[in-house]
């Protein structure tokens, strides 16, 4: 049963993405069901080159996840030439690792919040390696993303 109007939308495709949300998705990122996954795998073998294939990525657990940072490339269609794309593209860039490193150190003490920005610095330095190779400005040091045990002092009591 599906119900559309002005002020509500709701049926199967609806559920299936509030259970995938509830029981799968543990890090900030927007799951295919298995349903959709088996219909890009359709088009992507049907087209040489699919236009699927760059906005979709498969995560460690085998999930296939959107790729929400390839939207930056959208903005070349505004940009009058090359160089003021690149420009918005690292200027977006940078905005997205500045505010995971805001978040990272905001909740430090929240393990449970922080791994998942940990997940998304990750996911921000993969895309860069992919798109930006040996731009490390645009990159969140290795060194953010981990946590190291510590020897009790004095002040911890």
């Amino acid at each position: 049963m599906r119900i559309i109007n002005e002020d509500i939308v709701f049926g199967p495709a609806l559920l299936d993405a509030h259970h995938i949300e509830s029981t799968v998705a543990c890090y900030p990122r927007i799951i295919l069901d298995e349903k959709t996954v088996e219909r890009v795998q359709k088009y992507i073998n049907y087209y040489d080159v699919a236009p699927q294939k760059g906005k979709i990525l498969i995560d460690s657990d085998g999930q296939w996840f959107l790729n929400y940072l390839s939207t930056i490339f959208k903005y070349y269609t505004e940009c009058n030439n090359e160089y003021e794309f690149e420009r918005v593209q690292f200027g977006l860039l940078l905005k997205h690792k500045q505010k995971i490193e805001e978040l990272l150190f905001e909740y430090k003490e929240d393990i449970r919040v922080w791994d998942k920005y940990v997940w998304t610095a990750n996911y921000h330095n993969y895309f860069c390696d992919l798109h930006f190779p040996g731009e490390r400005d645009l990159k969140i040091s290795r060194k953010t993303l981990l946590s190291w045990p510590r020897e009790i002092s004095n002040g911890d009591f």
